[in-house]
């Protein structure tokens, strides 16, 4: 599988993702260009959509890992678990669109 050579985690971009307080609410700031935050106390589907595609977009030059940094001073055991649950979750929703992705890549050339 031709695919499966880009996978490895050697060649992932990292991308860290920051748990923090913004005034009162719980959020995660991805350090993408530009950063992008998710406010876990509020949906806001556009917000994640936005981040998505952003991922999306630069998985179709390179894999990605996204790396969960918690604040010094965060306090909430519990929002560090939902984070950690989250950004597990979507690194593997990354990894199988990029899988994807190369395997569309391989079938049109």
């Amino acid at each position: 599988m031709r695919e499966r050579k880009f996978m490895g985690n050697s060649s992932k971009r990292k991308i860290k993702v920051k748990l923090r307080k913004e005034d009162a609410s719980d959020v995660l700031e991805f350090c993408l260009s530009p950063n992008q935050t998710i406010n876990l106390n509020q949906d806001n589907q556009e917000a994640i959509k936005s981040m998505f595609c952003t991922l999306i977009s630069i998985l179709k030059d390179t894999d990605v890992v996204l790396e969960l940094e918690t604040e010094k001073n965060f306090d909430s055991d519990l929002m560090k678990e939902v984070a950690a649950d989250y950004i597990r979750d979507l690194n593997i929703e990354i990894d199988n669109v990029r899988t994807k992705i190369l395997k569309e890549y391989s079938t049109d050339n």
